[in-house]
């Protein structure tokens, strides 16, 4: 059973989701000019946008790419700025 165990954790990925509240989020076309960034981002699985909220939900695959989380906090406010938005709050 143990080997069985191995076996399917080598297969199983982790998800790590990050909420992140944005201002400006008030369209269709904001929603999805957010989702059409963040999915070209290595490890990005899926992207949520709840313009009710004006918070993102990012799903990402549990791999490396700037720091242990995944995508840095750095980098997410720069996408968000360089799309148009500031970013009020990033929780993990």
């Amino acid at each position: 059973t143990i080997i069985l165990l191995i076996f399917f954790l080598s297969f199983t990925s982790v998800s790590k989701t990050i909420h992140i509240d944005v201002e400006g989020l008030v369209c269709d076309f904001c929603a999805q000019s957010i989702e059409k960034v963040f999915m070209k981002q290595p490890g990005v699985e899926k992207v949520n946008v709840n313009l009710n909220d004006g918070r993102v939900i990012i799903k990402m695959a549990d791999v490396f790419q700037d720091d242990e989380d995944g995508i840095s906090n750095d980098r997410i406010e720069k996408l968000f700025l360089d799309a148009g938005y500031q970013v009020t709050a990033i929780m993990r």
